[in-house]
């Protein structure tokens, strides 16, 4: 796993990473002092936003066709691969992976084997269509809000509108990201970071 440097804190939709891990708070003539949070995600489940020790113990590290990752084999483009690869850890908390699906995942069931990997009081905000880059391949963005996400990230609690993680679903071939439809996707990229409407994939 690789580490990020650095708390979060929701600005605008997106995640700005500051340098300390307690963030201080000031009253007048009085000395700052760091603090930590270490509120769990709701369900204390093995989802996006808990303790590595958490997570792992329910996707146990695997090695698959040279490829190191987490959780069970799946079968890509014809290749075997692990379930997560790429997860990115922050501050002993997992906040982000990529994700393989079965080959032939329906959009709809797609969203729905992601949705179990979030924390349980996970909210959608938003669902658009992107463009890769070059245009002619397609993704589905879909933004999502947690409070306890946000406390388990020693963060404050989202607004209504405000998306707190977003999930890209695409389907990739070999030798390139996506494909031109959307309705059987194998891919998802799971982090922190909401979609932007107009990014591209």
């Amino acid at each position: 796993m690789r580490e990020a440097a650095g708390p979060a804190r929701w600005v605008r939709g997106t995640v700005v990473i500051v340098a300390a891990l307690g963030l201080a708070s000031c009253a007048s003539g009085s000395a700052a002092k760091a603090t930590t949070t270490t509120t769990p995600v709701p369900a204390g489940a093995a989802v996006l936003g808990a303790d590595v020790a958490t997570w792992r113990s329910v996707h146990p590290q695997t090695t698959v066709g040279g490829t190191t990752g987490y959780g069970s084999t799946v079968t890509v483009a014809g290749r075997p691969v692990p379930q997560f690869t790429r997860v990115v850890v922050r501050h002993g908390r997992v906040v982000g992976w990529h994700l393989s699906l079965p080959a032939g995942t329906h959009l709809a069931a797609a969203e729905a084997l992601v949705r179990r990997q979030l924390p349980a009081d996970v909210e959608q905000t938003a669902s658009f269509r992107g463009t890769f880059a070059g245009g002619g391949r397609h993704c589905e963005f879909v933004n999502y809000r947690s409070a306890g996400l946000a406390r388990a990230l020693g963060l404050a609690p989202p607004s209504v509108s405000e998306a707190t993680l977003g999930v890209i679903l695409y389907e990739r071939e070999p030798g390139q990201s996506g494909t031109p439809g959307i309705e059987v996707v194998n891919s998802a990229d799971v982090s922190t970071t909401p979609g932007v409407t107009g990014r591209s994939c």
